[in-house]
């Protein structure tokens, strides 16, 4: 098989291929796109710290590693009670 240009459109196919190959394809809606929420979600949640995901997003804006990184409501709280109590 020849390659193929490196192009959102090339990855996207590579990432079903492989989640196919792997049986996941139906469980997880894989992407680069999701991979990259994953990836922001995990960063912030281990490091708490904004402006390192942030950094590692390589975003200008800390509004938009705010879309890409979610926390929940149990992480907030869990926070909150390490810190008082």
């Amino acid at each position: 098989r020849g390659r193929l240009p490196l192009t959102t459109r090339s990855v996207r196919r590579l990432f079903f291929e492989l989640a196919t190959q792997a049986g996941i394809s139906d469980k997880f809606q894989l992407t680069p796109h999701t991979l990259r929420h994953f990836f922001a979600t995990t960063f912030l949640r281990e490091t708490g710290d904004l402006a390192l995901t942030q950094d590692a997003l390589g975003h200008a804006d800390p509004r938009t590693t705010r879309i890409y990184a979610s926390t929940d409501v149990a992480h907030l709280v869990d926070a909150h009670k390490r810190l008082f109590g």
